[in-house]
């Protein structure tokens, strides 16, 4: 079969020749099309900020999740004595705000907290508005006694980092968490150091305090400043594994050091509650 142009008085062409042009065309498009380098979508830059890096490594996960030591602190209320009624108190180290919402709802009506993270300042915000709380409460952003200079307290709490450890052992928390230092003292030993100086007469301190840190250092810092301490509640907390193995391998084998407990598998380190009041 062939196709003549008429236009033009041309050779007829046949179909087979027009399909065989047409063919070559394909190829020849076909092959710089496989040349071509194909445009790959910009990956994503990691997140810097410790909370969306936390967020992006364990998606779901909530950076401030309460921990056994929150619990702890939790449970320790029970055991303070009636304060006045215009009672102030402070937070040092927010995180999920869980602690200061409690505060609120035993009637506590003069609030301050404080937290390093604006992460913990979001969550602690939002907690508050809504449970109806916010007025109670007022929060900032900054260093332990930072932003408190010259206010004193009927009551302080914190349940801050000291897990002897440089590197954060939870993907799913913020890069802060619980991680103390090479000794765990990195956030505790300023806070005790300014703790007298922020608490009313007559003022109690409840923090968690975990011993492998030392008591007896503890102590001291409180000691210098007329303070003196008491464990009110204690518990072994499991360590995950990854945690577990930040420590190094000799704190294992040592049979003297406090707070440590390994039962095959499975290691345990020991947190308590202090109370803190003048001697």
């Amino acid at each position: 079969m062939s196709v003549r142009n008429q236009a033009n008085g041309a050779e007829p062409l046949r179909v087979s020749d027009v399909f065989r042009r047409t063919a070559s065309k394909w190829r020849v498009t076909a092959d710089r099309a496989k040349s071509m380098p194909v445009p790959r979508r910009a990956e994503p830059e990691p997140p810097t900020d410790g909370l969306a890096a936390a967020t992006a490594a364990a998606p779901g996960a909530d950076p401030f999740l309460p921990s056994e030591y929150t619990g702890l602190l939790l449970q320790s209320l029970q055991h303070l004595p009636d304060l006045p009624v215009d009672a102030r108190a402070a937070e040092i180290g927010i995180g999920s705000g869980v602690v200061l919402a409690s505060l609120a709802l035993r009637g506590i009506a003069r609030l301050r907290g404080v937290d390093s993270h604006p992460g913990a300042i979001r969550a602690t915000t939002a907690l508050l508005e809504r449970m109806g709380l916010a007025d109670r409460a007022a929060l900032s952003l900054g260093s332990v006694w930072e932003k408190l200079d010259g206010e004193r307290f009927d009551l302080v709490v914190a349940n801050l980092p000291q897990y002897p450890s440089e590197q954060p052992a939870d993907p799913g928390r913020v890069t802060s968490w619980s991680t103390g230092g090479p000794d765990g003292r990195r956030i505790m030993d300023p806070f005790l150091t300014g703790l007298g100086a922020h608490l009313r007469p007559g003022g109690v301190a409840l923090i968690t305090h975990s011993t492998i840190i030392g008591l007896a250092r503890t102590r001291a810092i409180l000691a210098a400043q007329g303070l003196g301490c008491t464990a009110v509640l204690a518990s072994q907390v499991l360590l995950s594994p990854g945690k577990a193995a930040l420590l190094p391998a000799a704190s294992w084998a040592r049979t003297d050091q406090p707070g440590l407990r390994e039962v095959g598998p499975y290691r345990f380190i020991e947190a308590q509650v202090l109370r803190i009041a003048a001697l």
